[in-house]
């Protein structure tokens, strides 16, 4: 949830358990042929992660393009991270720490 146009793709790493939220801002892009004339920083987001039953939550989430790392909250069956800003990608990688 926010503003800009973003493209995103959830991928589930069973071992260690983990989700990897890719985030692609596509905010300033021409419909065609798909060309970014600037960037356009979006934000803030908030990223919810359906959560399988009985699954564990994640308990830590990291930003691998912009550094650091970010609370992680769970309701209702969905772990929830905020991001503040993207500029152009951002990974953000959820775990499961013990």
């Amino acid at each position: 949830e926010g503003p800009g146009y973003l493209d995103c793709h959830l991928y589930r790493q069973a071992s260690p358990a983990r989700w990897l939220v890719h985030l692609v801002n596509l905010t300033g892009c021409n419909v065609a042929p798909g060309y970014l004339q600037e960037h356009l920083p979006v934000g803030p987001l908030t990223v919810r992660v359906r959560l399988r039953e009985g699954e564990a939550a994640p308990t830590a989430a990291t930003l691998r393009v912009a550094g650091g790392t970010l609370p992680v909250t769970t309701s209702d069956g969905w772990a929830v991270v905020r991001l503040e800003r993207i500029l152009d990608h951002e990974l953000v990688v959820l775990e499961v720490r013990v």
